[in-house]
């Protein structure tokens, strides 16, 4: 019984020197990404976003940068979850931010992004994106998508004007070979760009049921333009903890 004793003191020394550097970790990384998301630039009045992590912190980013009469936004994926996600995106983070200060080329940026993940991360360490420019003066949308649900700009009646799918590798896997791809629209009545992750649809309730993409047409339909972010959020939180 002494023994057993010892050994059962000693497992949960064990688990809390595990659970503080787990919690060291997670306060870490939740740090590293806030700094990331650049809140400032995020201030903005066209721009409304919502990120909600899963048990574990890390993986999902959100970047926007003006330039000019330019808006530049990008959502990225990264595998994995934690310090190893997080790591992932630090330098796509920084090339966003600091060429489209300069209002580049999408194409460049992208191209420039793939390359850094090549290099830095391991080989089965990727990172899905959407990145895009809004050309509020000429009235063009440019997007490209790699690995990301598909985009949608959605008019204010809610139907589909067009619909950006993901036509490319996820940054990382390509080579110097890589070439960005994008597609671009002019708009020709007011509307809205939509972009989200795949944790969007395959948020599941307590019978396994996840929310899907009908649902998400339904809420552009259902609801004025001002009211379908909010509207999308709650119902979002309704279908996962309902009550």
């Amino acid at each position: 019984m002494l023994l057993a004793q010892r050994e059962l003191v000693s497992k949960n020394a064990e688990l809390e020197i595990y659970w503080r550097s787990a919690e060291e970790e997670r306060q870490l990384v939740a740090a590293l990404m806030s700094r990331m998301m650049h809140p400032e630039t995020l201030r903005n009045e066209e721009l409304r976003y919502h990120i909600k992590q899963a048990e574990k912190v890390g993986g999902d980013l959100i970047a926007a940068q003006r330039y000019r009469d330019k808006l530049y936004i990008m959502l990225a994926d990264s595998t994995g979850h934690g310090l190893a996600a997080a790591l992932n995106l630090l330098p796509i983070n920084h090339i966003f931010y600091s060429m489209a200060n300069k209002g580049l080329p999408v194409p460049t940026i992208v191209e420039e992004m793939n390359w850094a993940v090549k290099e830095q991360s391991p080989a089965d360490r990727f990172v899905a994106a959407v990145v895009a420019r809004i050309d509020a003066r000429n009235r063009l949308i440019e997007v490209w998508n790699g690995g990301i649900p598909s985009a949608f700009y959605v008019s204010e009646d809610g139907t589909w004007e067009y619909r950006f799918n993901s036509g490319n590798f996820p940054l990382g896997i390509l080579d110097r070979t890589f070439a960005a791809e994008t597609e671009i629209i002019q708009w020709q009545q007011p509307g809205q760009l939509l972009a989200f992750s795949d944790g969007l649809e395959e948020a599941e309730n307590s019978q396994g049921e996840q929310f899907g993409f009908d649902r998400v047409h339904e809420l552009m339909v259902a609801f004025p333009p001002e009211k379908r972010f909010d509207a999308l959020v709650e119902a979002i939180y309704h279908h996962v903890e309902p009550g």
